[in-house]
């Protein structure tokens, strides 16, 4: 083992630590041009940061071995804060994601190849390996990177961001491990704190990123963080969607909005739910693909803190998500969203009513010519129906069933689709749970009913 440290580890680490001036001058800053992409004969990409993956890679693995872990232990900190490093974000993604709000959410959300995510990947596999010495190590890490950040701000430098928001996406990678740190009595939100404070002021236009950071790190540690930040990042973030700054900071103000809602007092929202909807209504007008995902689950959650104030959304909000909800019928996850959110609508108070009244009379024309419909539009009405029918008073399931009962009969005893027999299957047993015995007799003719009931359960 001892000639081995010597062979490897010792020259594996000069590798690393030497590595990173490179990468930081050619791929973080872009200030040089070093970073001339091959292919190998395999097809597998050659180039820096295809390297520098591999190192983490292979730190990863060391980390990982228990008795490798042993020896490198000592260095654990200084691994740690050259990851961290490692993690700043590059000219490349600044300009891509500056362009493309659609691929930040893509990158932020997805396990990509990139040495931000297999960075995480190592301080998570730290964490596991050392236990509170890995938090330990990573948290003084973070620190340190914190304090060079403000340096490099004090001395005049433009990228002293980076190292600033390398700082919290390392954090924010750990929030699970971190909130349960703090209970351990580990200082993590004095830390974090200061961290997300010290933004507070500088220049939403410079610094877009640093401040989408910021935003999902205060949402990730709600728990933690104290109520006043909270609040403030709260207000800050229904600024942010009703002004014109960059779409990364509206990313993460939704992402803020999204888990601060539902934890806020409505005393202490911003002017009133209203507002924050109407912004959110006019992203959705221009948001797509990943960004639309992202406001559709902001909406979920705008809707359901509402409260009293929400009684008043549902001429203004449903026909959008519907028409939403239309367009993207073949897309299941966009799809689900907007029935998700159409459900917020339906437990609001007062919007039960006015919704069905508005869904109804589409969903009763699409079923009764459910022959006709494009791929993927009668299974999803079957399964937006389902929705309503679930725990709706009477009323609500008897004029659903006047409208819709026979179609969804026909569509079990007709269709060959398996998605539409299995949702109007589903739907038949939301019409039983939400009519019971009622039911029987609202068919008209004697027995009609229970007789239509029989020959779809016979199929």
């Amino acid at each position: 083992m001892g000639q081995f440290c010597t062979a490897v580890l010792g020259p594996l680490w000069q590798t690393f630590v030497s590595s990173f001036k490179v990468y930081h001058l050619s791929i973080i800053q872009a200030s040089e041009n070093a970073d001339n992409v091959g292919y190998d004969s395999d097809g597998s990409e050659r180039s820096l940061e295809s390297f520098e993956i591999q190192l983490f890679e292979l730190w990863t693995t060391i980390v990982g071995n228990s008795m490798l872990a042993k020896v490198i232990a000592g260095n654990i900190k200084e691994l740690a804060y050259y990851t961290i490093s490692f993690q700043q974000i590059t000219e490349e993604q600044v300009q891509n994601w500056s362009r493309d709000a659609n691929q930040y959410v893509a990158d932020e959300d997805d396990v990509t190849y990139s040495c931000r995510v297999s960075g995480s990947l190592l301080l998570e596999e730290i964490v596991t390996a050392y236990e509170d010495y890995g938090i330990d190590a990573i948290l003084e890490a973070s620190q340190v990177c914190f304090r060079e950040s403000r340096e490099l701000k004090q001395a005049g430098s433009a990228d002293w961001w980076r190292l600033h928001e390398a700082s919290l996406f390392a954090l924010g990678s750990l929030s699970e491990h971190l909130c349960e740190a703090q209970d351990s009595g580990y200082n993590v939100r004095d830390l974090l704190e200061q961290m997300v404070t010290d933004i507070v002021g500088t220049g939403v236009h410079q610094y877009p990123f640093l401040h989408a950071r910021a935003f999902s790190v205060v949402a990730k540690f709600s728990s933690l963080i104290s109520k006043g930040i909270c609040e403030q990042y709260l207000c800050n973030a229904a600024h942010a969607i009703a002004s014109d700054v960059p779409p990364p900071v509206k990313v993460g103000a939704c992402r803020a909005l999204a888990e601060l809602l539902p934890e806020s007092n409505q005393s202490s929202m911003p002017n009133n739910i209203m507002g924050i909807l109407s912004s959110l209504v006019d992203l959705l007008r221009q948001a797509s693909d990943e960004t639309l995902h992202l406001v559709l689950e902001t909406l979920q959650s705008a809707i359901k803190s509402g409260g009293e104030q929400s009684t008043s959304i549902e001429p203004v909000i449903s026909p959008i998500i519907l028409d939403v909800w239309a367009q993207h019928i073949a897309d299941p996850f966009i799809s689900i969203d907007a029935v998700e959110v159409l459900e917020a609508i339906k437990n609001a108070p007062g919007c039960l009513e006015p919704l069905v009244s508005r869904i109804l009379p589409t969903i009763g024309t699409i079923l009764s010519k459910s022959k006709i419909q494009p791929d993927g539009l009668v299974a999803g009405s079957l399964d937006l129906l389902t929705m309503i029918l679930k725990n709706a008073p009477a009323a609500v399931v008897k004029a659903v069933f006047d409208t819709c009962f026979t179609s969804t009969i026909q569509i079990v005893l007709e269709s060959d689709d398996h998605g539409e027999m299995q949702n109007a299957t589903e739907c038949l047993a939301a019409f039983i749970s939400g009519g019971r015995q009622e039911l029987l007799v609202w068919g008209g003719e004697q027995g009609s009913t229970l007789k239509m009931l029989l020959s779809a359960a016979s199929r």
